[in-house]
């Protein structure tokens, strides 16, 4: 099957790559699997290999379905030929896990649309091969922060391992690294009481130019209220103070 560059379509040829993605998702007898991007089915040729509850494979390539529904043909796993950014997820209760090797123009929809899910909904465990680029900035934290190290609140972020472009069949113009996301009890509860879309307006805020200094972005005497150098940039903010910042902002303060 030939690879189609208008859906971003380089398909993984190292099985040893796709068992690490599967092993990391811990599978459980009782879990909901979601793969976003079956493609030729080298993740899911692992998944099926555990017992699982049911598992759903995402695919937008329709010449790919077929072969996908031939290949893994069982009663508790269904093909679904969709754009996932489309899918209503609204039918997985939030005892489910993802997994898949997304094409890289929409990782940041994709990242998204799942922290977009109400706290009691968002999946327990989310393993992702994405850019490098973008995961190693999911990863960092301060005094290196950036606006995607902290939208993930609600999840514990690890690496998982780096993936050669020779891993994939073309190989692809950037390099790629497998994160997994694990829900933490803690995080969620504060991303519950906070809200995601309001935590995603303020962090853009936050980080709209984040060579600044901070004080080009709060104003001074609240920030000496927080307790934080004025003179700081935002990469250099641990993520316990940016939720005591959000919890004291108000509109005449930004």
């Amino acid at each position: 099957m030939k690879p189609k560059k208008s859906l971003g379509q380089n398909f993984l040829t190292n099985i040893s790559v796709a068992a690490d993605m599967v092993r990391h998702l811990e599978i459980k007898e009782t879990d909901k699997i979601l793969e976003i991007g079956g493609g030729q089915g080298a993740v899911t040729a692992f998944i099926v290999n555990y017992p699982y509850r049911t598992l759903d494979v995402y695919e937008l390539d329709k010449s790919l379905v077929p072969f996908l529904k031939k290949e893994f043909k069982s009663n508790n796993i269904n093909v679904i030929n969709e754009n996932f950014l489309d899918a209503d997820l609204s039918q997985y209760d939030g005892d489910f896990k993802v997994v898949g090797s997304i094409p890289y123009y929409i990782t940041s929809p994709i990242i998204h649309k799942l922290l977009a899910l109400p706290v009691g909904h968002r999946p327990k465990k989310i393993v992702l091969m994405i850019q490098k680029e973008v995961g190693e900035k999911i990863l960092k934290k301060a005094p290196s922060s950036s606006y995607w190290s902290y939208i993930t609140l609600g999840y514990k972020a690890e690496m998982v391992r780096f993936v050669s472009e020779k891993d994939f069949y073309p190989e692809p113009m950037v390099k790629s690294i497998v994160i997994k996301l694990t829900k933490d009890e803690a995080g969620s509860k504060l991303i519950e009481k906070i809200g995601f879309r309001n935590w995603e307006k303020f962090l853009h805020h936050v980080y709209k130019n984040p060579r600044k200094m901070i004080n080009k972005v709060f104003e001074k005497d609240f920030l000496a209220e927080m307790k934080i150098d004025s003179n700081l940039r935002p990469q250099n903010i641990e993520l316990e103070k940016w939720i005591e910042v959000y919890e004291g902002t108000h509109t005449s303060h930004v």
